[in-house]
């Protein structure tokens, strides 16, 4: 139960951010569960407290800040325009350091003492020492690097104009392999010692040895493969041209099921047994249930969704072109608010998930 007190505290960082007012709450983020959303057209993050339902700071940070990421007690935002990283300190929702990287950053990730920034248009890997929040060295890659993903002694990288990822030695910090893989590469994901890079031209799924580096097998999939996700032992590739999700096995590598779901899906998360996809142009999520690999649920969310975070009970949905979250329960399946934040939410990530 909320105390009263609780309660006033959060009535005056509503009245704070009244209006659209820059000024940030300063409670503690380590007392109740955030939500940071990246709000692409305003250049803002807003700060909503998950329980209450509520906007309690907006930041101000870098030019077009696309997606963020947390580590420790600090949120990491990518502002792809800004060509920079704002590090903000989220005990007290303040921007303490912008780090300048390469152009068009479109995505960061964490080793234990690194951070790595991946910058499209520039084909560089910035790395950033997490001690003191600064660039300590930057890597060249493929053409138009798009995502990352860390193992213990590597970190690749898909480059989607060169159709290749790239294999980077960590203790070095050169690139000591480069994979041919299929047109227009998206995203990866690893699982049983198995890199899985989608490509979105072809429609496949490259399968590589992160051993030996190379290319192992290739999966069909669906048309316009857009992003995968692991879910113990399944794959979900979202397909966003042909409206459907292609379900692989890691063990044998093969499509074990396509399920059909509402317009052009393009991301999917989990929550205890059940997969929901974001569905952009169908303005909805569709729930399935993992076991039976078949749709439970179907919920209407805002225009133009484009990303989803949970947090224990609750997700959280970015509706990018009417400037809101609609927030549903996970439990009972069912829409519970929709709260709107600043222009072009594209990305939001929880404390307490």
């Amino acid at each position: 139960m909320i105390s009263h007190f609780s309660m006033l505290i959060r009535a005056c960082a509503l009245l704070i951010v009244l209006g659209g007012s820059v000024l940030a709450w300063t409670q503690s983020s380590e007392n109740f569960t955030s939500v940071y959303v990246s709000n692409s057209g305003s250049n803002t993050i807003s700060v909503i407290d998950a329980d209450a339902e509520a906007v309690v700071a907006i930041i101000p940070v870098g030019e077009m800040p696309r997606m963020s990421a947390i580590f420790n007690d600090k949120l990491y935002v990518v502002n792809t325009e800004g060509a920079s990283v704002s590090v903000i300190d989220t005990g007290i929702n303040e921007v303490v350091k912008t780090i300048p990287v390469f152009s068009s950053p479109v995505q960061i990730v964490f080793g234990s003492e690194k951070a790595y920034v991946a910058s499209n248009t520039a084909s560089r890997i910035t790395v950033i020492d997490l001690q003191t929040d600064t660039v300590s060295n930057d890597i060249q890659v493929g053409i138009g690097p798009r995502r990352m993903l860390l193992t213990n002694e590597k970190l690749y990288v898909v480059n989607t104009a060169s159709r290749t990822v790239s294999a980077i030695d960590l203790e070095s910090e050169t690139v000591s392999a480069t994979i041919d893989v299929g047109a227009a590469p998206l995203d990866l994901v690893l699982a049983n010692e198995k890199l899985y890079v989608v490509n979105s031209v072809p429609n496949t799924v490259s399968v590589i040895d992160i051993f030996l580096d190379v290319v192992t097998a290739t999966i069909d999939v669906g048309v316009e493969p857009r992003h995968i996700a692991l879910h113990n032992e399944r794959l979900f590739v979202a397909n966003a041209d042909n409206n459907t999700i292609s379900v692989i096995d890691i063990f044998s590598d093969e499509v074990i099921a396509t399920i059909e779901v509402d317009v052009r899906p393009i991301f999917t998360a989990f929550s205890d047994n059940k997969a929901y996809v974001v569905n952009q142009n169908g303005n909805s999520i569709s729930v399935i249930d993992i076991s039976t690999l078949t749709i439970t649920n179907t919920l209407r969310v805002g225009d133009n969704p484009v990303h989803l975070a949970f947090t224990k009970n609750k997700g959280f949905i970015s509706n990018s072109a009417e400037n809101s979250l609609t927030i549903f329960g996970i439990e009972i399946e069912e829409v519970l608010d929709t709260i709107f934040v600043d222009e072009m939410p594209l990305h939001s990530i929880s404390n307490n998930y």
